[in-house]
């Protein structure tokens, strides 16, 4: 028996830019041509897996976590049943 949930994770285009890395609150995401753009959404996560920001994404996106505690955070790019992590730190 297992104790823990197995999560099939596929990865999106790896060419996706996200930066400033560490921000100070707020980073950009730019998504690569070709990226189909209908179904695109970030999600950000503290480390205890509490949703704490949830964005719907096009070609250049701005991103706001400057009211969030300095901290390590957790961010996916979902596209459809694609899915991109990413640790975000936010000083």
């Amino acid at each position: 028996m297992k104790d823990y949930a197995e999560v099939e994770e596929k990865q999106v285009v790896t060419d996706i830019t996200i930066y400033p890395n560490p921000t100070d609150g707020c980073f950009k995401i730019i998504m690569p041509e070709g990226v189909g753009k209908e179904h695109l959404y970030c999600l950000i996560y503290d480390l205890n897996g509490v949703l704490i920001n949830e964005n719907s994404l096009s070609e250049e996106t701005d991103v706001y976590i400057g009211d969030k505690p300095n901290g390590v955070y957790l961010l996916k790019i979902i596209n459809g049943d694609e899915t991109y992590s990413r640790i975000i730190v936010k000083h």
